[in-house]
């Protein structure tokens, strides 16, 4: 019911609260609702904790995916996912990185800020969460400097990514990795409208106002000729079938990319 009543809600607040005070409030939901879904019956890798359920979510297009968001930190699907990804296939949690990460998602941000052993920075060009305002096209960043990158959901929303990629290999450390994410469709060839668009030309061809391009396979080709080692990782189909619902996943595709050479 609370939360029928949130989204029924949502578009109201987006109207009143501006952009840098949303964050808070939603903190406040999230700090209340956790309280009121105790229980073990669902596990959050973000904020660690046990729920009695993940709560029903309204995505852009006003449809309703169930057993998405955790009640405690407000994450979803695919940010679960990639955090377990992180726990258990890498050393992010376990050895002195530094770790660049664009377009932060509130609870992945507050989990890194907390880890000791992480020299961590968030940047965006708009995002309030943001900890300095940065281009992803034409980062301020010397060569070589980040042992890690996260770019969740970003390249599809960016006019130029091919130039994005190759700042991303730029910053990075021989025998670093980019973990990105992006809704890819590996049965087509990344579809691209010649730009610039309009937001309704974008709503038109790409059924979202903000992207530039929905991606096919051939993702994988744009970031190898960047000069990456690129691997496709489907991580949700190394784990039990079972552990979907307990841990509230999705079957998004992440793509884990080094530097293996100067």
């Amino acid at each position: 019911m609370i939360n029928k009543l949130v989204n029924a809600l949502r578009p109201l607040v987006k109207k009143v609260i501006g952009p840098s005070l949303r964050p808070f409030v939603n903190r406040i939901y999230f700090n209340f609702a956790g309280l009121l879904y105790t229980g073990d019956k669902v596990y959050c890798f973000c904020c660690q904790k046990k729920y009695s359920k993940f709560l029903p979510y309204r995505t852009y297009g006003h449809h309703t995916r169930q057993n998405a968001q955790c009640p405690g930190c407000g994450s979803l699907e695919r940010h679960r996912l990639m955090m377990a990804f992180l726990q258990e296939k890498t050393e992010v949690f376990r050895e002195k990185v530094n770790l660049l990460h664009f377009a932060p998602e509130d609870t992945l941000q507050r989990r890194f800020i907390k880890m000791q052993n992480i020299k961590y920075l968030s940047v965006d060009l708009f995002s309030p969460l943001a900890m300095q305002r940065m281009d992803i096209m034409d980062l301020p960043i010397n060569d070589s400097t980040y042992d890690s990158i996260l770019c969740n959901h970003v390249l599809a929303h960016v006019e130029d990514d091919r130039k994005a990629m190759r700042e991303l290999y730029r910053i990075l450390k021989v025998g670093g990795w980019a973990l990105i994410t992006t809704t890819i469709n590996l049965s087509i060839q990344t579809f691209e409208q010649p730009g610039p668009l309009t937001k309704e030309e974008k709503l038109e061809f790409y059924g979202q106002e903000d992207l530039c391009r929905i991606y096919g396979h051939d993702i994988i080709d744009r970031l190898e000729e960047t000069g990456f080692a690129v691997e496709l990782v489907d991580y949700a189909t190394q784990l039990p079938h079972s552990k979907f619902g307990e841990y509230g996943f999705n079957k998004d595709l992440m793509l884990y990319c080094r530097r293996n050479s100067k």
